[in-house]
């Protein structure tokens, strides 16, 4: 039987199986699934299982279960193999579909919760979509991918909104009480106000010069208090004044304040060259942290431009320009390890002398270079 449709079977069977007590009795006999499937009434509306939010929900339950075996590479916080008795659920960093909706299958009476999609998108659709750029899941889909291969690895769980952090996203609720805005937030049925596209550190970073003191006594960011402050300034103040609340150029600052990239991969004294780090969040918190001291127009986009035009592995997409040059050298600059060598004081130090040695040999009387040609016998 092809593979394919078995999965269609096992996707009905998963779909069903609490509700129809024939499918129980089934347990993993595709034919007998088969023959049930073959009598069932709409078909296609009764296949709803979706082993992909299934994973999410019980990620945690999961990898609890007796006799589970999780494999990591020592480069990376994600696993490279998780696998329970015949079942391989997880592999090359990614989900098994087929063998997540056998596990449901056999264990469906110990699952019950389920991950709420809507409200993870609205928190983290940044990082969803720069990791699933071309991916034609739906928004709930892709969440529930997100957090089984990357999301909840790195500790991206689901945080509580403060109400003052929907306002500033969506300024028009300015008036409204707090529990009708926590009551409008968690209805998440509203495509256009789901996502929390206010942060405090990118609001800051866009208006560095006017809104520095706010964190400028801080030893500490991101600090919770802090920035309940900062919401309460951009409703006090901010929103009359039309400040822009997320117009950082992180690229620029980054192609700029290269060895800043470094500092943001690292945890506990571990690098983890890891794009996804690099949140609009991240980068505003590092820029405020070096502001004093960053520097600016050192990243020479023209030379970028003309040296790595032709590298497919650097212009991957063929749309290398000016305008993206400061985009293109950070996100190449953690995927490969030359670029950072070529970027290093020792390669730099290496250059300068080499050129010096050409200038030297150069500047020798034609009569003192012969000295150096071997005559031949």
């Amino acid at each position: 039987m092809h593979d394919e449709y078995k999965y269609i079977l096992l996707k009905f069977a998963a779909s069903n199986i609490v509700t129809n007590e024939k499918l129980r009795d089934c347990n993993e006999d595709i034919f007998k699934i088969q023959e049930i499937y073959s009598q069932s009434s709409e078909i296609t509306e009764n296949i709803i299982f979706c082993p992909i939010l299934f994973f999410a929900s019980h990620i945690e339950q999961i990898l609890k279960l007796d006799n589970i075996y999780i494999e990591f590479d020592k480069y990376s916080k994600i696993p490279t193999k998780i696998v329970l008795n015949d079942l391989i659920l997880f592999t090359q960093f990614r989900m098994n579909n087929l063998h997540l909706t056998i596990l449901y299958l056999r264990n469906y009476d110990k699952f019950k919760s389920s991950f709420n999609t809507k409200a993870y998108y609205s928190q983290y659709y940044e990082l969803i979509h720069s990791k699933y750029e071309k991916s034609k899941l739906s928004n709930d889909e892709l969440s529930s991918l997100f957090y089984i291969e990357y999301g909840y690895w790195n500790k991206i769980h689901l945080k509580y909104i403060h109400p003052l952090q929907y306002i500033c996203s969506y300024p028009e609720y300015i008036n409204n009480p707090e529990n009708d805005i926590l009551k409008i937030m968690f209805q998440f049925n509203n495509d256009k106000k789901m996502k929390i596209i206010f942060d405090p550190y990118v609001y800051i970073a866009s208006n560095i010069e006017q809104l520095l003191y706010l964190v400028e006594d801080e030893v500490y960011i991101p600090n919770p208090n802090n920035e309940v402050r900062i919401y309460k300034q951009y409703i006090r103040d901010g929103f009359s004044k039309k400040l822009k609340v997320n117009t950082f150029d992180s690229y620029d600052y980054l192609a700029n304040n290269p060895k800043e990239i470094k500092l943001i991969m690292t945890e506990d004294s571990q690098v983890y060259w890891d794009v996804y780090r690099l949140s609009q969040r991240n980068i505003s918190l590092n820029f405020i942290k070096n502001y004093k001291k960053c520097k600016t127009n050192m990243f020479d986009a023209a030379k970028f431009v003309e040296e790595n035009v032709s590298n497919y592995d650097i212009n991957f997409n063929k749309k290398l320009s000016i305008e993206t040059a400061p985009m293109f050298f950070v996100l190449n600059y953690v995927k490969f390890k030359k670029l950072r060598y070529h970027m290093s004081n020792r390669y730099r130090l290496g250059v300068f002398f080499s050129q010096r040695i050409k200038d030297s040999l150069r500047t020798l009387p034609l009569s003192i270079t012969k000295c150096f040609y071997t005559v031949p016998i």
